[in-house]
Order: C-alpha cells, then structure tokens, then sequence
C-alpha cells in the first residue's frame, strides 16, 4: 500500500465543527476482506470522524486531537506487513473451525475505526485511577501487532497484545485471588466496579481460550469476542507489571538512582522501560539482571551516568556483555525491545506528522 495520505477537512456542524481525518485505505477484495461483514454489524462506519467542541488548526499541540489519535492507529496498521518471518495472520470462515493462515485483513474505514474504538474503551476502563496512559501502550501494541486482531506467531501467541499462554493463566490466578479482597485495582472485580468499565464486562464473558489448543484460536482473534478480551488481558498485564512488578524494581534500587542523581522524572521513564522490557521477557528475569546490574554500579561508585548515556543504556550494554554468546539470543532480544518500541513510535509519528495518543 502507498503512503498513507492525511489532510484535514473542517465542516460547520450546528454550531460546532466535525473533523474528518481522511486516510488512503485498501480496496477490499476476495482475499482480504473477511473481516468487513462482522466489522460493518459491530461497528458500522461511513467516515472516520469526531465532534469537537471548538475549532483548532492541524498541527497544533494545544489538544491531542482524537482524529491524530485516529491517524496513529492507521498507520501503525498500514506499517505492519502483509507478511513477515515469525508471524502470520489466519482467519476462521464460520469463526469455529481452525484458523487457516490469510492474507493481512483489508484496511477499511470500518477496521481502522473498529480497533481504534476498542483501544480506547479498554485503555479508559483498564487505566482508571492510574497515571498510565495510552502513550506507554500504543507503540508497545504498535511493535507486536500493528493493531490487527489476527496476528498470530510461531510460539503461540495471538491477537493485539500478543499474549502468551503463561500471561493468560497468571491474569486468571490474579483475578481469582482478588474476586472478594478488590485490592488490586487491575483485577476485573476491582475495575468492573467503576464507571468507566459499565457495561464493558458484557463483552468479557469469558476468559481468553487456551492458546494451546487450536480449536480455541478462533475465539482467540474473532469478533466480537476480540479485540475486547485480547485488550483487557493485555493492558492489565502492563498495569500490573509497570504498578507492580516495575516498582518494586524501582523501590529495591532507589538509593542506586539516587546517589547518581537520577531525577524523578528519569526514574518514571525507568519504570515505562522496565515495564515494556517485562512484557517481552517476563518480569522475573527482567527483574534479576536489573538488580545484578544495579550491583555493578554501586561497585563503581558512580556519581552520574557517563556523558551521552543513561541508565537504562547502560543496563543494555551490561546485558549484551554477560549474555554475549549465541545460546543467549532470547535475553539479547528482551536487551533491543524497548529500543523498537521507540523506533517503531518515531517511525509512526514522523508520517503522522505528531505526537501520538
């Protein structure tokens, strides 16, 4: 597909003004647009657009538009390829029978808005009373998917958030852990009673099927089932890693950061880096090899990071000399993750032209 073409349209709408944000999708044919028919019954959608209360000129950064959040998604969808090594998208005729591999889904309004709708109903119920965002998630989603409910890799993960089995059952064991104490605020008796979720348990009936079983893939990446259920388990797993897991990282090491100077602001970034690495490599090894390394820094009695580095650079670089052998290819990869978060993120907004979310 081309390079997707943004422009602005501004129409006086009873006093207010409607935006459209106007992208160069796909024509639909044979082979991809399985999709459209249980697109167009969930989310029916003529144009791409948004009611604001007032006014403004593109490019501006006094408001995040929610047509350049739009914008974000379709081209995060258009940069993910049509096929690649390691992954696959598949499809299910009837949505029962076992997902045979297909062509990327067609990049219609319908599907472009649809996953952009789903993002951010999940992100405004799964983040309440948190100060995460869907800044830190987007680019992560962005990497793993492109934002397509189907994708599906080699290991056996599947959909938006690219959930593992293990992350599946340890949410599961969260929630029944917590169905009576609400303490936690990710599990789903804690977030089903605020407003922000109302009526978004209706679509979550269930639980997400067992990857390892391929009768389940098609629950696994069918609408309406998903993207709902594949979001809710994904941005909760980040909420808790980040709020949890990441945190706890940052407590155990605060005295470190704090004889280098680090500022809080720093160490808040720590904690989204820290987060994302752990949602790639699981929190328990993330966890290790950051506190081994933070050892090595109190042995060097540094003052400051050296000039042209941060912390986290420098935690990169220790990865990559104690695990430099071929064997160690997995941890190396977890080491480059973050980084093709934020290339990914940087790739996205230089065509977007804008921040995004």
């Amino acid at each position: 597909m081309s390079r997707a073409a943004l422009s602005w349209i501004t129409l006086s709408c009873l006093g207010l003004y409607q935006v459209c944000f106007a992208f160069e999708f796909e024509t639909c044919d044979k082979n991809n647009d399985y999709l459209e028919a249980k697109l167009k019954e969930a989310a029916p959608a003529q144009c791409i657009q948004n009611t604001l209360a007032f006014p403004e000129a593109p490019g501006s950064d006094s408001l995040q538009r929610p047509d350049s959040e739009i914008s974000c998604i379709a081209t995060s969808m258009s940069r993910f390829s049509k096929s690649g090594a390691g992954y696959a998208y598949k499809k299910c005729p009837s949505w029962k029978s076992i997902p045979q591999i297909a062509d990327r889904p067609c990049l219609s309004a319908n599907y472009v808005r649809y996953m952009y709708d789903r993002f951010k109903n999940a992100s405004r119920c799964v983040f309440h009373g948190s100060t995460i965002t869907s800044k830190e998630t987007f680019p992560l989603f962005a990497l793993e998917s492109g934002f397509h409910l189907n994708v599906t890799s080699g290991s056996g993960c599947r959909g938006i958030g690219q959930l593992s089995n293990i992350a599946v059952q340890e949410m599961d064991a969260l929630d029944l852990a917590d169905a009576e104490k609400c303490e936690k605020p990710y599990t789903r008796a804690s977030l089903y009673a605020h407003s922000e979720c109302s009526g978004y348990e209706k679509n979550l009936t269930g639980q997400i099927p067992d990857h390892s079983k391929r009768l389940g893939e098609c629950e696994v990446i069918a609408i309406p089932e998903n993207p709902d259920a594949n979001l809710f388990y994904s941005l909760r797993l980040y909420r808790m890693l980040k709020d949890d897991k990441a945190n706890s990282v940052i407590e155990k090491n605060i005295s470190g950061f704090n004889s280098l100077g680090i500022s809080s602001a720093e160490i808040e970034n720590l904690k989204i880096q820290l987060a994302r690495a752990m949602y790639n490599g699981g929190y328990p090894s993330i966890q290790a090899t950051f506190n081994a390394f933070m050892k090595t820094v109190s042995s060097r009695s540094l003052t400051k990071t050296p000039k042209g580095e941060t912390l986290w650079s420098l935690y990169q670089n220790y990865i990559y000399r104690r695990y430099p052998a071929k064997g160690e290819a997995r941890r190396r990869e977890v080491r480059d993750y973050v980084s093709k978060i934020e290339k990914a993120k940087g790739q996205i907004e230089e065509r977007t032209g804008g921040s995004c979310f």
